[in-house]
């Protein structure tokens, strides 16, 4: 469970601190872009970056401090679908797996901090008895990950690995025997390896990706 507890999402509090106290997450976003989870219309946040307390909360067998939301945090995805941080939302930023920190490193940016507080909002750990944990399938709210991730600015392979590693490594609830927990660590670091490779080779578009990582 070691890998499958640290793997939540892939950023960390970077420790900006403005004035007023509150830890936030970039500021300059641009007004929306094409979604890769579908829709015809454009992917964008409303009421960002997100505000975090400075106060941290510390959870049993978790290492890094978790921060809750202390305004919503929106994402309104290509199909117009809403997606809702609530204020209370508990994040790590994220931590990837352990076994995969070599293969990627650890981003530790703010770029990253509205993605992670919206995934984490879902079915990040401390969360479970929030009002949108689960509140719709695993493939759904990954996905909704990486469009939230490149609304903010990330490049496009950045953003493909990092969602690569939530898909293959991240909490998948709803299927019965899609669970990844018997999976051995070194299937899934080579499984890793192989989306990585792919990714920095072919420049996939994001449905050529998914139909790679289904594989």
């Amino acid at each position: 469970m070691r890998l499958f507890q640290a793997i939540f999402l892939f950023l960390s509090i970077s420790g900006c601190l403005p004035s007023d106290g509150h830890l936030t997450a970039l500021s300059a976003l641009p007004p929306g872009v094409p979604c890769a989870g579908g829709g015809s219309g454009a992917c964008f946040f409303r009421n960002a970056p997100v505000r975090l307390a400075k106060e941290a909360r510390h959870l049993p067998s978790r290492s890094l401090p978790f921060f809750p939301t202390i305004e919503p945090l929106l994402f309104v995805d290509g199909a117009r679908r809403n997606w809702e941080a609530p204020v209370g939302t508990l994040t790590d930023g994220a931590s990837i797996p352990i076994l995969f920190v070599p293969l990627l490193g650890n981003p530790r940016s703010s770029q990253f901090l509205n993605a992670g507080t919206l995934h984490d909002a879902y079915c990040g750990v401390g969360n479970e008895a929030g009002l949108r944990f689960h509140g719709d399938t695993w493939q759904n709210v990954h996905i909704m990950f990486y469009d939230a991730l490149t609304v903010a600015g990330v490049p496009k392979t950045k953003a493909q690995i990092m969602f690569s590693a939530v898909w293959l490594g991240g909490p998948r609830w709803e299927e019965a025997g899609r669970g990844l927990e018997q999976v051995p660590e070194q299937v899934l670091v080579q499984a890793f390896q192989s989306v990585q490779a792919y990714i920095e080779s072919d420049s996939p578009e994001f449905a050529e990706l998914l139909r790679f990582l289904e594989e």
